[in-house]
């Protein structure tokens, strides 16, 4: 539904979900894959393309910051070769959670 709406963050959420519950089933292969392509459609979209991270709204950085949260989350129940191989998502987790806090003090 999000890709077909173009709702970014849902389809964010959608693949999130379904990464979290497949590994909650035992499923660790289809979880993986869940979270892989919500992962780089992120870097994708987010971190590859114009940088867009502190230029909008406080309350769209803090939804973005929520997804991005889920995402570094998941990865540390992964095996820590696959940590050390994504530390590009959790250098955005920083740089993005710095950018929710400076866009909360701007008036």
């Amino acid at each position: 539904i999000g890709a077909d709406t173009l709702d970014l963050l849902l389809m964010f959420k959608n693949y999130m979900n379904m990464a979290e519950l497949k590994w909650l089933q035992g499923d660790l292969e289809t979880a993986i894959a869940y979270w892989s392509e919500a992962k780089q459609q992120f870097t994708a979209i987010y971190l590859a393309g114009p940088h867009i991270l502190g230029k909008g709204p406080p309350h769209d950085l803090k939804r973005l910051f929520s997804i991005c949260k889920r995402i570094v989350r998941f990865l540390f129940t992964l095996p820590s070769e696959t940590i050390n191989n994504n530390m590009q998502i959790i250098d955005a987790y920083l740089h993005l959670q710095v950018e929710v806090e400076v866009a909360l003090k701007r008036p």
